[in-house]
């Protein structure tokens, strides 16, 4: 609720306009109400809604991924791209427990597009398990085709993000939002954090994987607090 009592009186009466169960007449003696008193405010509509909204920064914070996190780098390199693409942060906790900061929707955003990732890698790995099948360095080959698949997704995360930072750069508004956002967010993560230490890997499973990962299409409209907006797609 906010502080001050004329700003929720207009929000009440607004909110009565809108009603379903209100009549005609009640509707309209709202409405009237209402505009008469942000005139003597002097506010407008969008500043009534907006002094009711909440503030998206107030739920910045972490939250713990149930699960260890698998110490394989390719799993660092995917979960990197889904920060790239969210606009969070994430690290890994001494337990190897992967802690994702943002607000409510960024987290939410964050766990299901880097689960749907990993889904990607794996179903692409069990085709390149069968064409190896039998040999010495089947593992290693292994591990070097999944880093060179979420190497692949990562670069299309950055191209996405890239191009949409030109398409609609944050302006006014927005961009005092993304500031105060993006030191919430730094605020929220401890220092020391756990990186995930670069493994050798065979140059040939490293390129296989790279060459398939482009079948895994990211959407350039990703807006990184839709959850509905992520998946396949060019």
């Amino acid at each position: 609720m906010t502080a001050n009592p004329k700003i929720e009186r207009i929000r009440k009466l607004l909110a009565m306009a809108e009603s379903p169960t209100a009549n005609e007449n009640e509707a309209d003696t709202a409405r009237k109400l209402a505009e008469s008193l942000m005139s003597a405010v002097g506010v407008t509509e969008a500043d009534v809604r907006e002094a009711d909204a909440p503030d998206p920064v107030a739920t910045v914070r972490g939250e713990r991924d149930p699960k260890p996190q698998p110490a394989a780098s390719w799993y660092g390199i995917a979960a990197a791209a889904v920060v790239r693409v969210v606009g969070c942060f994430e690290y890994r906790d001494q337990s190897n427990h992967r802690i994702w900061v943002g607000t409510d929707d960024q987290r939410e955003t964050a766990r299901e597009l880097y689960a749907w990732v990993v889904r990607q890698i794996e179903t692409l790995s069990r085709g390149a398990a069968k064409i190896v099948k039998g040999r010495s360095d089947a593992r290693s080959y292994l591990h070097a085709y999944r880093v060179g698949v979420a190497s692949a997704i990562a670069k299309k995360a950055r191209e996405m993000v890239e191009f949409r930072e030109r398409e609609a750069p944050p302006v006014g508004e927005a961009l005092v939002l993304r500031d105060r956002l993006a030191e919430a967010i730094k605020k929220a993560t401890p220092d020391g954090l756990v990186r995930t230490k670069p493994a050798r890997v065979s140059l040939i499973g490293y390129a296989a994987g790279r060459a398939d990962g482009e079948s895994i299409g990211l959407r350039r409209d990703v807006a990184g607090t839709t959850v509905k907006r992520l998946g396949s797609g060019s």
